[in-house]
């Protein structure tokens, strides 16, 4: 339980139903335990700091004059501020609805709107919101009030990237709950850039770090600092319909002393195709629950991670996947680069039940340490109940090869060099698999 609960929160002019979910918020956090390290999900992380009462996001008062850089060349831009949706920032041309009464003059083959809006229309996805499954998820219920709906119609081909930017810009001691829902029509094409920055603090930049390979000084424990932080806890719903094809990056760039949950449900159907790429590089915290729901068959999904962590830093992924129907694909590979005394989680299961037949599943781990005292933790599961399946998973974890950095030298590369060069080709080989050029290219200047 957590003690600054209060009465259930209601603002002008949003729909009667915010408060009914929020209840539903309030409902899990009084009759449930705060998770501890002694639950499986939890037992890497401690998470006391979040009992906190962290500050309600504000915009700041200078907003009209905050210059945000778009991200990518072309597209469109859907903006958060301090976890507040900003139609001012936003650049989403004839595709956004922002009242229940508008909808004529907007482009059929992509409709934008505030979630509110979208509830008020009932156009969205059948959720179970009412049914939060763990603590994080409830607060976000119980915080609800800014989101955003996306939805591509049945046969549209998106041919531009859209990207969710979600920038903080706040000292520190705030908490935004975000939510983002997306539905992908049967026979849609889209690609989507979910990105996370802070405007309050220097951008990481992998290599700036890395350069020289020495460790700083820093506590084991991420929690243990005097530095207030701010804390995102977002929570996005993505349903593909049959034959959609999705492509999917989301990176976490925040500064060095945020706390970043998040957690990700894809629903994918038949036919379906899903490449996914998560890049976490930024936050003294950073944990993010991914989940996909294989309804169909002959469902293609690539899942892809990478982590960078310094400092004392701790990053966790826990994924799971389920396969409900048979004769679909899996491709799942995850990558740290871990120093100082930088930690990673990484739990991966693979759920294959009875019936779901001629299923091809891969796995993989890789951890490279650039200290001895960085840590990572990799807990690989397969849970098989068909009897004709190929499944397989595998974890390694090392340090740069000395060999390697040795022929770089002997054809001129200076030693510092050389070991940059090896981090950034080991991080950027699932970066270069990613298959839209703008985002890639935009991955690459982050960590390069």
């Amino acid at each position: 339980m957590i003690g600054w609960l209060n009465m259930i929160k209601h603002y002008p002019g949003e729909p009667q139903i915010y408060q009914i979910l929020r209840g539903f918020g309030k409902n899990y956090l009084d009759s449930k335990p705060w998770p501890n390290r002694k639950d499986e999900h939890w037992k890497y992380n401690s998470l006391d700091v979040f009992k906190n009462q962290f500050n309600e996001p504000t915009l700041p008062k200078n907003s009209e004059q905050l210059e945000l850089k778009k991200s990518l060349s072309s597209g469109i831009q859907i903006v958060f501020i301090n976890g507040i949706f900003c139609e001012e920032k936003s650049t989403l041309e004839t595709h956004f609805i922002n009242s229940i009464n508008k909808d004529a003059q907007h482009d059929q083959n992509l409709r934008i709107m505030p979630l509110k809006v979208a509830i008020e229309k009932g156009v969205y996805p059948k959720l179970d919101l009412g049914h939060p499954k763990h603590s994080f998820e409830a607060l976000n219920l119980y915080n609800l009030s800014e989101g955003v709906y996306i939805e591509i119609k049945d046969n549209a081909q998106i041919d531009f990237p859209i990207e969710i930017l979600f920038v903080d810009t706040t000292p520190a001691g705030s908490a935004f709950h975000p939510r983002l829902i997306v539905a992908m029509g049967k026979n849609s094409v889209a690609t989507i850039f979910e990105n996370y920055l802070s405007l309050n603090d220097n951008l990481n930049n992998f290599n700036e770090h890395n350069k020289t390979n020495q460790p700083t000084q820093q506590s084991t424990n991420p929690f243990k600092t005097q530095e207030p932080s701010n804390w995102t806890n977002g929570i996005v719903d993505v349903f593909s319909s049959e034959n959609s094809k999705l492509i999917w990056a989301k990176i976490q760039n925040q500064s060095p002393t945020h706390l970043h949950f998040s957690k990700t449900q894809f629903n994918l159907e038949e036919k379906s195709h899903l490449h996914f790429l998560t890049v976490a590089i930024g936050g003294k915290f950073h944990k993010h629950d991914l989940n996909f729901s294989i309804n169909g068959p002959q469902v293609e999904l690539v899942t892809h991670g990478i982590s960078i962590g310094r400092e004392s830093s701790q990053i966790d992924h826990q994924v799971e996947v389920v396969f409900n129907k048979g004769e679909s694909q899996l491709e799942q590979k995850f990558k740290s680069i871990l120093n100082d005394t930088a930690q990673s989680i990484f739990t991966g299961k693979i759920v294959i039940q009875k019936y779901s037949q001629k299923i091809n599943a891969s796995q993989l781990c890789q951890n490279l340490l650039l200290s001895d005292k960085a840590e990572a933790n990799t807990q690989p599961q397969l849970e098989i109940y068909a009897d004709d399946v190929k499944a397989a998973h595998g974890a390694t974890t090392g340090q740069l090869n000395a060999d390697e950095i040795f022929y770089l030298q002997s054809r001129g590369i200076s030693k510092s060099k050389a070991i940059q060069l090896l981090q950034s080709g080991f991080a950027l080989e699932l970066i270069e698999q990613f298959p839209n050029d703008l985002i890639k290219n935009y991955l690459k200047e982050v960590i390069l």
